[in-house]
């Protein structure tokens, strides 16, 4: 028969597995009183606790010493906002740093752009600073995605890369980062990593005159006054389209790939990037013609060391096996962890996987997710009394 079960107050057992050492429950409880309950949601609902600033950092600087780095970012954060301490620019940069250098995405934003442009007292380090600013910008950070637009538009600290430019530009914008959109407006105008559309350009900068940008009034004005007509906007576009198209002959990858991403055919002259053949190890598929076939997929190859990427081509059965290989890892994971976690860590019952609660987790020290034990309500209930009695005599034998 199946364990029953138990629920408990998930802000009284975080409170237990704090004062017990758990850093997850310490970071938790150290967010949740700094910056309010309301403001910081926990999985599967809210738990509500008095904020109390003073006390959550108390709890972030337990969390920090254990090298849990979104704590350090949170104590940053209070030096930089003031909260629960005197603010101070200069104490909340070395917290950030840290937690930087421990992975937390914020952190490696904020850190990245300073380096990236400088800062009172901080010199310029953008070559440091491109190595916080693409992890964050991967995980969504608008602030490191518009830096990062800047360094590939510009070729000082990257290699140049104008459609690389416009697409983390985009998607600075689609955030509403002005800069970006102010930037993008421009891209769009003059047909710098993508097709020219006067009318998205003036979209665009219609949206950083909303957000601020200075420079954009007087521009959008200036984009109104020149906009070009249909037989210039024709011509433009072909001229766009031969320089591409030349480029890509020429076995220029990234020209290659913004002709796909224009949803142009490609002249079959880009077979120089892998020979006409499928760049998949034994498949001698080969495609031929003025085009190469659009079920082709063009596949790009990014290097960490700052080497322009490279790509080639991939026929549709290979695209398609590669696809299914995915989807079978990633089950069989799901499969592993679940087997994993389906009996009890104390008295090796058998567990309804799919209704455990996230009550039911409990971690030890800095035991990463994986490694989190399961289990059964009875045993959890006496797991949790046993650290309430523990620390009940420790007390008294303090006093």
């Amino acid at each position: 028969m199946k364990e029953p079960i138990i629920k408990f107050d998930l802000a009284t057992m975080m409170q237990v597995q704090a004062e017990d050492g758990n850093v997850e429950s310490q970071f938790t409880i150290g967010a949740l009183m700094l910056h309010g309950s309301d403001a910081y949601p926990v999985t599967k609902g809210k738990v509500y606790i008095a904020q109390d600033q003073v006390a959550g950092l108390k709890w972030l600087r337990k969390a920090a010493a254990q090298n849990h780095p979104e704590a350090q970012y949170n104590i940053g954060l209070a030096y930089l906002r003031g909260l629960g301490v005197v603010q101070s620019r200069d104490k909340a940069l070395p917290w950030f740093r840290r937690a930087a250098d421990g992975g937390e995405v914020n952190a490696q934003g904020i850190i990245g752009e300073v380096l990236y442009w400088g800062a009172d007292g901080i010199a310029k380090h953008p070559e440091e600073g491109i190595k916080f600013l693409r992890p964050a910008a991967k995980h969504g950070i608008a602030r490191a995605q518009h830096c990062l637009g800047h360094a590939y538009f510009h070729g000082k600290v990257v290699p140049k890369d104008l459609r690389a430019a416009f697409l983390w530009w985009q998607k600075a914008s689609k955030q509403g980062n002005a800069d970006s959109q102010y930037n993008l407006a421009w891209c769009y105008w003059n047909a710098q990593g993508v097709q020219v559309d006067q009318d998205k350009a003036i979209k665009w900068m219609q949206k950083a005159v909303a957000g601020g940008e200075a420079r954009a009034p007087k521009d959008l004005a200036e984009f109104n006054k020149t906009r070009r007509g249909p037989a210039e906007m024709a011509e433009f576009r072909k001229s766009q389209r031969a320089s591409l198209e030349r480029e890509a002959a020429a076995g220029c990858g990234r020209s290659a790939a913004e002709l796909k991403e224009f949803g142009l055919r490609l002249p079959a002259a880009v077979a120089k990037l892998n020979g006409g053949q499928c760049s998949t190890e034994g498949c001698d598929a080969t495609y031929t013609g003025k085009f190469i076939p659009d079920d082709w997929e063009l596949i790009p190859c990014s290097y960490s060391d700052g080497r322009p990427p490279t790509y080639s081509y991939e026929c549709p059965k290979c695209i398609a096996e590669m696809r299914a290989r995915l989807r079978a890892r990633q089950a069989a994971e799901a499969a592993a962890y679940e087997k994993q976690h389906e009996q009890c860590a104390g008295c090796a019952k058998p567990l309804a996987f799919k209704d455990m609660n996230n009550d039911h987790w409990l971690s030890g020290g800095n035991a990463p997710f994986e490694d989190c034990k399961m289990f059964c309500g009875s045993c959890f209930a006496a797991k949790v009394k046993a650290i309430a009695r523990n620390r009940q005599a420790a007390t008294a034998r303090a006093q």
